[in-house]
């Protein structure tokens, strides 16, 4: 009822979860941000808040991904590049096989075998040979014309940088027995946009990591999202200046975690 009075639809009438869905997601971070600044200034007029007290945490949010593994990474690159080659070959010639039968047989037959290593070589190939479709694909849309800015170009060049790393991991760490740097890793090619979340001696996430902030009252005052896994206490000084920001005044009390604290701090 608050949603519909807010964006003035007509009595009884409600959006479908996919379509309120859709348009929240077309709002940016620079909105969002906006919106924050506007209602903390509500409250302030209000009397809800002054901004004297804060209390300061983090979170992960998941992201709606798999868990990440090297053949299911690979299978998934496979699959969108070729579903990104069907829709280029609607618009170009464009010449390609497709592997994904192949490719989700040597999935299945990678898992849990000794041999395993014979299984990933194939799969290996299969990604190479998609990824040299791409490549070309590519390559004929610019030959054609198509801009920098065209969305099916932009599309096959994000996958081709992303073919190419998850192609190269997995056969540094499968092939080769070497330790890749989580900062490296892809975990995700439908949301390519992933961290790995390592919370100390708990189950690693993935996702991102949010850093929230709330006075007096349950209102969030300050919300930040940060790329990678940063410690707590490299934040501290940056959020408490955050909220300086946002409420016009430094805070009084901060309450946090020891995982905010340091000597630098």
């Amino acid at each position: 009822m608050s949603c519909r009075a807010f964006c003035r639809l007509p009595p009884l009438w409600t959006p479908s979860k996919s379509c309120l869905q859709h348009n929240v997601s077309r709002i940016g971070a620079a909105s969002w941000d906006r919106i924050n600044d506007a209602l903390v200034s509500w409250a302030k007029e209000q009397g809800l808040e002054k901004g004297e007290k804060v209390r300061i945490d983090s979170t992960t949010v998941d992201s709606e991904i798999a868990y990440p593994t090297d053949s299911g990474l690979l299978y998934d690159a496979i699959r969108k590049a070729t579903a990104v080659l069907r829709r280029s070959a609607g618009r170009h010639q464009v010449a390609f096989s497709d592997h994904c039968r192949r490719a989700k047989r040597r999935v299945i037959n990678s898992r849990g075998m000794k041999a395993k290593r014979e299984w990933y070589r194939d799969l290996l190939k299969a990604a190479r040979l998609t990824f040299s479709y791409a490549l070309a694909a590519a390559e004929r849309l610019e030959q054609n014309g198509a801009e920098r800015t065209d969305p099916l170009l932009q599309e096959l060049l994000g996958l081709l940088g992303l073919m190419q790393r998850v192609i190269d991991q997995t056969r540094r760490r499968v092939l080769k027995g070497k330790k890749i740097p989580a900062q490296e890793k892809v975990v995700s090619i439908f949301e390519d946009h992933t961290d790995i979340i390592e919370k100390g001696g708990r189950e690693t996430g993935f996702g991102h990591k949010f850093f929230l902030s709330c006075g007096k009252s349950p209102l969030i005052l300050d919300c930040l999202a940060v790329r990678g896994n940063p410690a707590d206490a490299s934040q501290t000084k940056i959020l408490l200046k955050r909220c300086s920001r946002r409420c016009g005044a430094h805070p009084r009390q901060a309450n946090m975690d020891g995982s905010f604290a340091s000597r630098t701090t």
